[in-house]
């Protein structure tokens, strides 16, 4: 049987053999998405994991905030406000001087009693930037010096 070359190119971009009308997957169509999901896999390393540091090039933009700024989370509901140096990197926190993981894992605790041993501060707190957006202060990390 004669396929129509638009039906085949159309298949392509979509990532479904032409094997598939055929008949040739019907017993096999775990392989038939074990094989999709690869071309898929590659597509995605090739198009957005290769590029990531061009991307991150050409459009990341530092926060343009200095000194302190007042940060927040909410974790069981509740939500908790500190200080966030952006100089020394530390948070201040219920009169003390952290850490930002180690003020996350505190600010937890005094919010569940539930003593939490690892948090990763840096996609725990969040600050309102310029735009008014909910960021992480991860974005406060990736600042080249």
């Amino acid at each position: 049987m004669k396929i129509n070359p638009n039906i085949v190119e159309s298949l392509k971009n979509h990532l479904i053999p032409i094997e598939i009308i055929d008949g040739a997957y019907d017993d096999f169509y775990i392989a038939f998405l074990e094989k999709r999901a690869e071309a898929i896999f590659k597509l995605i390393e090739k198009y957005i994991i290769a590029k990531e540091q061009k991307i991150v090039d050409l459009f990341y933009q530092p926060p343009k905030t200095k000194g302190n700024i007042k940060i927040f989370a909410s974790y069981y509901n509740k939500k908790v406000e500190a200080i966030f140096d952006i100089e020394t990197q530390q948070v201040h926190y219920n009169g003390e001087v952290l850490s930002v993981s180690a003020a996350a894992d505190k600010a937890k605790y005094n919010l569940s009693g539930k003593d939490n041993t690892s948090t990763n501060g840096w996609r725990f707190w969040k600050y309102i930037n310029e735009q008014n957006q909910e960021r992480y202060i991860d974005d406060f990390r990736k600042i080249k010096k």
